[in-house]
């Protein structure tokens, strides 16, 4: 039977790049998105040219209630999840002590509650017989204290923590394991002069790529024997 692997933000960036790893490990893919709408149906149009099955899922996971029912919407035949990965997430440019007021609710809503909740409806699955896998993105910058983004560290920090945690209590079932990405990509409002800026702070002298991303997600397919672990990918930026 194939197996289906569901996506947070897979539209888009990061994102987008781990639901291509996952089709080309054969899974399904149930593609999550909530602004990228024109983005995902051209992705989804290069899906179907390739053959692969999937279907999009709109969801405002600043909504927890919405995000309570998203397990329900997927359709029946590409049920059950076998593969969850919480890729989505909100980065603010202005994000310090200052803003957390303005700012606390949608990003402990989007890059916290709702992981956690999909993770709960992915454990929850009555019919769900065989090993599962949960992938979470969390950021390589928690390592080292800062005092920019601070509300989206913390939310990223929850993060951290419960993939520590529901290592232990989803055990044998399912595994439970993060990608704690450096400099992948430049932010979205930012251009590629970006990365080059950082690469003199980085001990490799060089930023990541989207291929680096998905060699470890499939690194965490395909090694059964991992759970609770955190993948950091910074060429070294925050030892």
């Amino acid at each position: 039977m194939a197996k289906t692997a569901l996506i947070t933000g897979g539209a888009i960036r990061v994102g987008r790049a781990l639901a291509e790893a996952c089709a080309n490990h054969h899974y399904r893919l149930v593609i999550h998105y909530h602004h990228s709408a024109d983005e995902v149906q051209r992705f989804s149009q290069e899906l179907t040219e390739q053959g692969i099955e999937h279907c999009l899922l709109p969801c405002d996971l600043s909504q927890p209630r919405v995000v309570q029912q998203m397990f329900e919407r997927i359709p029946a035949a590409f049920k059950p999840i076998d593969l969850l990965i919480n890729s989505a997430a909100r980065f603010p440019e202005q994000d310090q002590l200052q803003q957390f007021d303005q700012v606390w609710s949608s990003l402990m809503n989007i890059n916290a509650y709702a992981p956690l909740s999909l993770i709960q409806q992915f454990a929850a699955q009555t019919n769900h017989t065989c090993e599962g896998l949960v992938v979470n993105i969390i950021d390589a910058r928690l390592s080292r204290a800062q005092s920019e983004h601070f509300t989206y560290r913390l939310s990223k920090a929850v993060l951290k923590q419960a993939t520590l945690d529901l290592a232990v209590s989803l055990a044998p079932k399912i595994r439970v394991n993060a990608i704690a990405l450096g400099a992948i990509l430049p932010p979205s409002e930012k251009g590629n002069d970006y990365l080059e800026r950082l690469k003199q702070s980085i001990p490799l002298k060089q930023t990541g790529k989207l291929s680096q991303v998905q060699l470890a997600l499939s690194y965490l397919i395909e090694q059964s024997f991992v759970t609770g672990d955190v993948l950091t990918l910074d060429g070294g930026e925050f030892l």
